[in-house]
């Protein structure tokens, strides 16, 4: 499987790769109220506006899930992101109840 190709939503993220990453940018709008970036996803100022336990490794995944980056262009990226999808989610969800 390749994790080079921008724009698509990341093929290492779990059994049900869809759902996990309109997972995420659902619940980064619902909480954001933003959807300024190409394709609807939200700005950095927005998200690291949710909470502070959202650090840059958090938001290089996003880059990495809205296609922004390569994987090898990212330097704070973990192996497996079903963690940090966990994260993103439950901080989305003790915030704005996604």
């Amino acid at each position: 499987m390749s994790l080079e190709l921008k724009g698509a939503p990341n093929p290492i993220i779990g059994t049900n790769l869809v759902s996990a990453y309109d997972r995420v940018k659902k619940q980064l709008m619902k909480v954001t109220k933003c959807d300024i970036q190409h394709n609807g996803w939200t700005c950095a100022t927005c998200f690291f506006a949710i909470d502070e336990r959202l650090t840059n490794q958090h938001w290089q995944c996003i880059l990495f899930f809205r296609g922004d980056y390569n994987r090898e262009d990212l330097d704070n990226i973990p192996e497996t992101l079903d963690g940090i999808v966990d994260v993103i989610a439950e901080v989305c969800f003790i915030i704005g109840g996604c």
